[in-house]
């Protein structure tokens, strides 16, 4: 593992090494992603839009500042390979919490609350698909 130094802790005495690494947590999404999953109206395979990783602080310290971003585009390949339907735009949001245990961070999947209109009527989701 590569030492990274950081600029408001250049000898790492402030935040211990986070244990938490990029693809453990892509593995992570992805599982929830695939235990949220639905049948849109259409009977299409539809995945969650938001998700959020709550994690201890010295995990998210040690994380690059893209890595929210860079997850969010991994699974969103993911879904588009699988053929999974995705109704608006995939988040990634992380969620830094004291009492976490260093390096087991959880995942909640869910919706942004403008995809919640295209869940309420099962015709939406068939709009949505004719515009694509």
């Amino acid at each position: 593992m590569k030492r990274v130094i950081r600029l408001d802790d250049p000898l790492g005495h402030l935040v211990p090494p986070g244990l938490l690494r990029a693809d453990a947590i892509e593995a992570g999404l992805i599982t929830a992603m695939e235990q949220n999953r639905f049948a849109s109206g259409l009977g299409i395979p539809s995945v969650p839009t938001r998700y959020v990783v709550r994690m201890n602080p010295s995990d998210r310290a040690w994380l690059e500042p893209d890595t929210e971003d860079v997850l969010a585009r991994a699974i969103a390949r993911y879904a588009e390979r699988a053929g999974y339907l995705i109704i608006g735009e995939l988040a990634v949001e992380f969620a830094v919490e004291p009492d976490a245990a260093l390096g087991r961070p959880s995942f909640w999947a869910g919706f942004a609350e403008d995809d919640l209109l295209v869940l309420a009527a099962p015709s939406a989701a068939l709009q949505i698909i004719a515009r694509a």
